[in-house]
């Protein structure tokens, strides 16, 4: 290297190192006393330290929200000697009235029962009373849980018209959904009558 080029280089070096100093020194308080602080910015920057590293940032971690998927029987019924099970549940399809050997979830209705379902999958039989349900995390394995639909009457959900985004349903069409003294069967009548008006739009 050209003897003129490395004296240049050497002197930006050192009027590099040496300004932080010189500002530190304009910052010295009137005690005369000196502090690490003040020629920290020395030690960061100095090149030639064997022991200087790159500052590393550490990012909080984000955890990433669970995807739940759930659905429930809330009933089931007889009619024109056909029984038929009703299911409401997180998504589109599984707010559901299904016959015997139709599918919910890749689960096949093998039974249907006055309380309860049979359902199997993989071979494997399973028992659904209704009020109950099946829930699963992740695309995780379902489980047999109680049903979170929570309590339909008060915090019942409704998908809006822009597809699986859930909205709130008024305390006034639950109530008339689920009004006093309509006996269950007359109630799951009403619901088989708006999903097949569903079906037809």
């Amino acid at each position: 290297m050209n003897t003129n080029v490395y004296n240049a280089f050497i002197a930006a070096v050192l009027i590099c190192l040496l300004q932080p100093a010189y500002v530190a020194a304009e910052n010295q308080d009137s005690s005369g006393k000196w502090s690490y602080e003040q020629f920290r910015i020395l030690v960061e920057r100095n090149i030639f330290n064997p022991d200087r590293r790159k500052k590393i940032t550490v990012q909080p971690r984000v955890e990433p929200t669970p995807v739940i998927e759930e659905f429930s029987l809330i009933g089931t019924m007889i009619a024109d000697a056909t029984v038929y099970a009703f299911f409401e549940g997180t998504h589109s399809g599984y707010d559901a009235v299904c016959k015997l050997g139709e599918t919910i979830a890749d689960h096949e209705i093998v039974e249907i029962g006055t309380s309860n379902i049979k359902l199997q999958v993989n071979g494997q039989p399973l028992t659904l009373s209704v009020g109950m349900a099946l829930r699963r995390q992740d695309q995780g394995e379902w489980q047999l849980a109680s049903a979170s639909g929570a309590s339909r009457r008060e915090t019942r959900e409704r998908r809006t018209s822009g597809g699986d985004r859930l909205s709130p349903v008024s305390t006034t069409e639950t109530e008339k959904t689920d009004a006093p003294g309509e006996s269950s069967s007359d109630l799951l009548k009403k619901m088989m009558e708006r999903r097949r008006q569903e079906m037809q739009k």
